[in-house]
């Protein structure tokens, strides 16, 4: 997985961040990609997907 800065359509001169999969293209339901960083700690990337059991499916290994 890959995590890049790219423009924002949003905001003219802004930034968001978007996860890409190995091959460079976006994951699929992907709504939101976040950043948290807090002092004296790790930066954190979360994303959100939206699951519909089709496009996006939970799998465990």
């Amino acid at each position: 997985m890959i995590i890049k800065v790219v423009d924002s359509p949003a905001i003219p001169g802004g930034k968001g961040l978007v996860a890409l999969d190995d091959a460079g293209e976006y994951l699929p339901m992907q709504v939101a990609c976040t950043l948290e960083q807090e002092v004296d700690e790790e930066i954190r990337v979360m994303i959100t997907f939206r699951v519909d059991g089709r496009k996006v499916r939970l799998a465990s290994e």
